[in-house]
């Protein structure tokens, strides 16, 4: 190790992604690498993480800990339980800024506790945007009031030995774009930001604080880049007027705010020279993320494109982070949150509940990516008083008011107020709509509600969609029917053995994360039995089983299930050839697809029939143990819209040649594709919506015929955006008609190619996880090196991953992989994971009638996926036997 490779680490912070210490992290820290920043993946335990931190230390001399922990929405530590401390918002409400540096105060003793050197916060944005993404990790709008909490959170916090970081400089509260998502523009002049913005920062630096994190934030008229790599901010601004010597540390450099701009690689090394001091990687940037970086770093110093002494600043200010005296053996003081907590808290109306059942309806607003993963509601409190739970969740932000009022809240009749944000465009916060139905009153309960989950900004109910079905259900429970409590034990029926099923006794999964439909990602185990999830749960594990899976921590979800598949691994299913088909089948089974359709494309009718009778033969015997059945994509499709089908082989519907294809089917096929506007199509949905599940596509239809379509028992779309007329603000054509028709099922293609990432969330806001399913469309090159290829009888080259017709751009399927469609929506796209989870394995599996599969769920088909740190398959069970 040279001495500049080792001055190229210093500055370096990746993500763990486990709960142990990785091997490839002990490597990079003894090339000197500057330290981790932890996340709620990382953290089981109080016990868990003080071990993690103390091997870490254990490695080199000062290497650097730090965490998000904010107290609120965005906590750590307490990542799967909620926060002991409330979150700036509540602070402040509350404006007390001595109450704030003892909240601080007594994080900061947490944090000691856990082995954490600095704290990335706090927040000290002034939310002036009234959508401004920050929300609730704000003080507020008005500039002295944050500058005021800001200073005193920074005081509490280093007085208990933690280096604090202000963030985001020099604000995010003008915009109303997440960083995460996208890169916010602030049109401000420097002699505005110097006179009337920059007060919070200018509060903390006068506090003391050690560090200050710069955000991806575009000051358009300073520069024409993002902070995070602007001279013109970061020396300028920051350095030159607020004379501010302490260290910067960027915001994570995998954020679209800033990898829109310049790749990993190239934005340290023109973050480093703009003035930062240390590098957020990211919480999704491991390994080989370092080793780019650092490479980049020290090719940069070669080239003379970086001062080395620039490094070596850099290094300097970092060997100070730290070295404060720690208040080591001082008692935690649980009550401090509690009682803050208890005081922000507002209940307006009646909140006596009568009798033993309730109805609870709760606001589920869109996730924010920086947020931690706690539950949050009133539902477990009102459980744990004996109460019979009904609940009902509404995602998005249906109920927000798109204004912004940082006064006293509203009196709401009979609601009890729980801080929570509420949509990445919104600073408000949702109220908690109760139906009062038990002995007692709630307020004893909701206040254990943690530290930031309560204040309240003022709000306005602007709609109900489905307030019928409210009352309905709510009538239904006050008359002692409805449906099953959420929360309590599923008992499923035990369908026939699948094939490849489990073994005879049992196989126990212990030590890892559970991505469970009802609630959400838990540390536990899973039991299976005979193929199937027998039970799952949290605590000590059961004793006796045939054999013990460790999962050292990591997340297992439902097995993928792809409903529009044409290949993979080097192999087609549409050739005829038994053994491609299997191959096809293994290569998806390999990478966690335990459930999908062989979609056979359009070609002349005889090889068509020919290749249906193929796949049906090797479902029948077993071979392809994930092949469950057959989707027709064609031949009754828009000549207009066909894509990379065969022209000449399309046709009109033809009612014989659909028989045909059934035969040759033997009972296998699943699902079909139809253009509903061609003559026949409206006959061909009625007579097999009974026996198919009709999917809309390659079509040239308008919404009318869309809805028209729906109404004759169409239940699902093929790859929509694609192959379709596109939105448009006077013909909203089949596109809107798709994403508002609650009836339609709408496949996405989420391989950065066939869609763009904001046409992704466009869908998920809109149609939400039930009705979204994200499908491979993958052909023969999906694992495979680029080269030439067959789709169908066309030729097809893939250059970089894409399969286009050769000598065209036009798309010919993909080469993904369900796995990684969900692994992009998730850290590409910022779908919250429960959602993804849902929208790759429960909704498909729903689609196509596959009740026994799909979720996490007792008496269900234990077909597992276990995901590495990264979010890609580690190991694959079917029905609880290993795969490979």
């Amino acid at each position: 190790m040279t001495e500049l490779s080792r001055l190229a680490h210093g500055v370096l912070f990746p993500a763990l992604g486990r709960r142990t210490v990785p091997r490839w992290a002990r490597a990079r820290v003894a090339e000197g690498l500057g330290g981790f920043v932890l996340f709620g993946k990382d953290i089981a335990s109080g016990e868990q993480v003080r071990e993690l931190t103390t091997a870490l230390h254990g490695l080199r001399d000062h290497v650097l800990l730090s965490v998000d922990e904010e107290g609120g929405d965005v906590n750590r530590l307490e990542d799967h339980g909620g926060t002991s401390v409330p979150g700036n918002h509540a602070l402040g409400r509350l404006d007390d800024p001595e109450r704030t540096r003892e909240s601080a105060y007594q994080l900061g003793l947490s944090l000691v506790e856990a082995g954490i050197d600095w704290d990335l916060a706090p927040a000290v944005d002034a939310a002036v945007n009234p959508l401004s993404p920050n929300g609730i990790r704000t003080f507020g709008a008005d500039r002295a009031l944050v500058a005021r909490h800001a200073a005193a959170w920074v005081e509490g916090l280093q007085a208990a030995g933690v280096s604090a970081c202000a963030k985001h400089f020099p604000g995010h509260g003008l915009s109303s774009t997440d960083a995460h998502l996208g890169t916010p523009t602030v049109d401000l002049s420097r002699q505005e930001l110097v006179d009337h913005y920059l007060d919070p920062f200018r509060a903390a630096i006068a506090a003391g604080v050690d560090s200050i994190m710069v955000s991806h934030v575009h000051l358009s008229r300073l520069d024409d880049v993002p902070a995070t790599i602007s001279p013109a901010v970061l020396t300028g601004l920051l350095r030159e007027e607020l004379g501010f010597d302490g260290v910067v540390i960027t915001g994570a450099l995998e954020m679209r705010g800033i990898a829109d701009v310049a790749s990993l690689p190239e934005a340290a090394v023109r973050a480093i020279a703009a003035g930062a001091d240390a590098l957020c990687l990211g919480a999704w940037a491991f390994g080989d993320d370092v080793d780019a970086a650092a490479a980049a770093l020290v090719a940069a110093v070669k080239d003379g494109t970086l001062p080395e002494e620039r490094l070596r600043e850099a290094n300097a200010r970092l060997a100070k982070l730290g070295t404060r005296p720690r208040a080591t053996g001082v008692p935690h003081d649980d009550t401090v949150g509690e009682q803050q907590a208890r005081d922000v808290l507002e209940v307006s109306g009646d909140a006596v509940l009568r009798g033993r059942r309730a109805l609870v309806v709760r606001l589920d607003p869109t996730h924010s990516p920086a947020q931690g993963g706690a539950s949050w509601g009133v539902e477990a409190p009102l459980r744990a008083a004996g109460i019979d739970v009904e609940a009902l969740a509404v995602a998005g932000d249906t109920y927000q008011r798109r204004g912004h009022d940082q006064g006293r809240s509203r009196p709401v009749s009979g609601r009890v107020r729980a801080g929570r944000r509420c949509g990445a465009a919104g600073a408000q916060l949702a109220p908690v709509p109760l139906a009062a139905a038990g002995p007692g009153r709630v307020a004893g309960a909701v206040s254990r509600l943690r530290g930031g989950r309560h204040g309240g900004a003022r709000r306005r109910l602007r709609r109900l969609p489905g307030l019928g079905a409210y009352l309905r259900r709510l009538a239904g429970l006050r008359a002692g029917r409805g449906g099953r409590a959420a929360g309590r034990a599923v008992t499923a029926g035990r369908p026939a053995r699948p094939p490849g099923g489990g073994a005879g006794g049992g196989r126990l999964f212990a030590g890892g994360r559970f991505a469970t439909p009802d609630a959400g990602v838990v540390d536990g185990w899973l039991l299976v039995r005979d193929g199937r999830i027998h039970s799952l749960g949290t605590g000590a594990p059961p004793g006796g089983p045939d054999i013990a899976v460790d999962l050292d921590g990591r997340l297992v979800v439902p097995g993928f299930v792809d409903p529009h598949c044409h290949g993979g691994a080097g192999h087609s299913v549409y050739t005829g050839d038994p053994a491609a088909v299997r191959g096809a089948a293994a290569g998806h089974l390999a990478r966690g697809t335990t459930s999908m359709l062989a979609s056979v494309a359009t070609v002349e009718a005889a090889a068509m029939e020919e290749a249906v009778r193929t796949v049906a033969s090797v479902i029948d015997d077993g071979s392809a143990p994930n092949l469950v059945g057959i989707h027709f994509e064609g031949p009754f499709l828009s000549p207009a819209r066909r894509g990379a089908q065969t022209r000449t082989a399309l046709r009109a519907p033809d009612p014989e040649l659909m028989e045909r294809l059934l035969d040759a089917a033997g009972g296998h096929a699943v699902s079909m594709t139809v253009a509903p506007e061609l003559p026949g199509a409206p006959e061909l949905i009625r007579r097999y919506a009974d026996a198919l599940v009709c999917c809309l596509g390659h079509t040239d239809a308008d919404a009318a015929g869309f809805t028209r379509a729906a109404d004759l028992g169409a239940r699902a779309v093929t790859h929509l955006f694609n192959a379709m007329p596109p939105l448009h603000h006077r013909e909203p054509g089949p596109v809107a008609a798709a994403l508002l028709d609650p009836r339609l099922v709408c496949e996405l293609v989420l391989d950065g190619h066939h869609l763009a990432d904001d046409t992704v969330r466009l869908a998920h806001r809109v149609a939400g996880p039930d009705r979204l399913t994200l499908v491979s469309d993958a052909m023969p090159a999906a694992g495979m090196p680029d080269g030439d290829y067959a789709f169908a009888d066309r030729e097809v080259t893939v250059t970089e991953g894409v399969a286009r017709l050769r000598g065209t751009d036009t798309l010919a399927g993909s080469t993904l992989f369900v796995a990684e469609a969900f692994r992009r929506a998730v850290t590409s796209v910022g779908i919250p994971l429960p959602d993804a989870v849902r929208m790759t394995s429960g909704t498909a599996a729903r689609l196509l009638g596959l009740r026994d599969r799909g979720e996490l769920r007792p008496g269900l088909r234990a077909d597992l996926v276990e995901l590495d740190p990264s979010l890609r398959p580690a190991r694959v069970w079917l029905g609880g036997v290993p795969v490979g």
